[in-house]
């Protein structure tokens, strides 16, 4: 049983950040030292990317108090001279006056983010979860089939970006990510993914082909990456989802437990470049 206590909460919010850090590490080719898309502010971790780079991204923010008058201007002058798009992942512990200044000042709230982890180091060990798929892990030439299964199983996610084949590519030769395909008999059916960071296993993608859903196979790949990361010394598995989706009830029948909430809330800064 995980215990959800503040501290649990707060290196949860850390381990995203250092992978928000591995996406920087990967793509900073892309970027001048002049034009270095990471950052922080007030204790956020900002991936403040141009708008032909894609979504930018602040994770945390609200982390530190107080969130004075003034902060949120500051935060979007240095958004609008990149004029993307940018997402905003809320602090759990973040003041209520953050999220009012962010809808004063037209921000959405775009949807929530669960997150739900598991105690790995207390978890019985049973016998493997019961499925008519084969998982494997993937590298080299197998990344590019396991980046279009992974993006085609998101063509109704709500996040474009998830079905983008490009994205996953990228995401595979980050720092600490595995990459796993799931087949039966001859056909890819699903795919996903593991990032090891710190003493957790962040469930980073997962995904099933729509003609093979309701068969236990994203089930079965989230199990298969449970073991995974207990064997490369994790204590913890992480896996964030949406609220009352069929990835958090396949969690929760494996023992993940709902530890926070969390808000993102969008603005687009491209018409104010």
């Amino acid at each position: 049983m995980v215990v959800i206590d503040d501290e649990f909460v707060q290196k949860i919010e850390r381990v995203t950040g250092t992978i928000i850090e591995r996406i920087v590490s990967y793509q900073s080719r892309r970027f001048s030292r002049q034009d270095n898309p990471l950052t922080t502010f007030n204790g956020a971790t900002c991936l403040i990317r141009p708008a032909a780079a894609g979504v930018s991204r602040i994770h945390g923010l609200g982390i530190m108090e107080p969130w004075e008058d003034g902060m949120l201007y500051s935060l979007e002058e240095i958004l609008r001279a990149s004029g993307a798009l940018c997402e905003v992942a809320m602090n759990p512990y973040a003041s209520t006056s953050l999220s009012h200044d962010l809808l004063t000042n037209h921000w959405t709230l775009a949807y929530w983010i669960q997150v739900l982890a598991i105690d790995l180091e207390n978890r019985p060990v049973g016998p493997e979860y019961p499925s008519s798929a084969t998982i494997h892990e993937v590298a080299g030439k197998e990344v590019a089939p396991w980046s279009i299964i992974l993006a085609r199983g998101f063509e109704d996610h709500p996040i474009k970006a998830q079905a983008d084949p490009a994205t996953h590519r990228r995401a595979a030769k980050m720092v600490g990510m595995h990459c796993y395909l799931a087949k039966q008999g001859d056909t890819l059916v699903g795919a996903a993914s593991l990032n090891m960071a710190d003493d957790f296993g962040v469930m980073y993608a997962g995904s099933t082909l729509i003609p093979h859903r309701r068969k236990g196979i994203h089930t079965a790949l989230l199990e298969h990456r449970i073991r995974y990361a207990a064997k490369l010394g994790a204590r913890y598995a992480v896996l964030m989802t949406f609220p009352g989706s069929g990835s958090e009830r396949n969690a929760k029948r494996l023992g993940f437990e709902s530890v926070y909430v969390q808000p993102i809330y969008t603005k687009s800064f491209a018409e104010q470049n």
